[in-house]
């Protein structure tokens, strides 16, 4: 499918990946984490990752109210999207997220948590910080600028810009705290994700 993917964007995009070489050598357990501007910044993604990459299959992490619906549920976890929970504790939304990286898998979360379609990135949750955190999985910045432009509609009618660019992995370090202070730290290493993020997002 992500061959497929990456043919028709060259051929009806302008589209560039940049950073590819920040990839070689890389396999799980592995945090992707990327911005959010368009409904299909999974597609990009999965069509942007080399084809023969070891980071395959790329498991997305995604609001369960869509995993819920009967054939679109159905659909999205034929091409890897896991279920996360809201309103019921960080512990349980990062379950099944946990358990993939423990398996040596390869998650997909962007931290903004929703659409931002406003230039720029949104502040990020802090649930992407707290699983690398917790299971010592490496982190992968990524940039998605251009997507947002264009729909079902409009796709096939013009060659919009569309842009990806990875950088370089890195890790983030764990500290002994707890209660208020633990949230906090989760707050400032998830500010470091998104400066990540922004970094790259800005330079495309």
């Amino acid at each position: 499918m992500w061959p497929i993917m990456r043919a028709i964007l060259r051929i009806f995009t302008r589209y560039e990946v940049r950073g590819a070489e920040h990839l070689k050598g890389l396999t799980g357990p592995l945090i992707i984490v990327a911005n959010h501007k368009s409904k299909y910044d999974g597609y990009f993604i999965g069509a942007s990752v080399p084809f023969a990459s070891a980071l395959f299959p790329i498991y997305f992490m995604t609001d369960s109210w869509y995993m819920e619906r009967p054939i679109l549920g159905a659909y999205l976890r034929s091409i890897g999207d896991f279920p996360v929970y809201e309103k019921v504790g960080l512990d349980r939304s990062l379950e099944i997220a946990t358990k993939l990286l423990e398996e040596g898998r390869v998650v997909c979360i962007m931290p903004e948590g929703k659409l931002y379609r406003q230039d720029g990135i949104a502040e990020g949750k802090i649930g992407a910080a707290a699983l690398a955190l917790r299971t010592g999985a490496p982190i992968l910045p990524m940039a998605i600028k251009g997507g947002h432009a264009f729909n079902e509609l409009t796709f096939f009618l013009g060659r919009h810009s569309l842009r990806v660019a990875f950088g370089a992995p890195f890790a983030l370090h764990p500290a002994t705290v707890e209660g208020n202070d633990q949230f906090a730290y989760y707050q400032k290493q998830t500010e470091i994700i998104m400066e990540k993020i922004k970094a790259l997002y800005d330079a495309l």
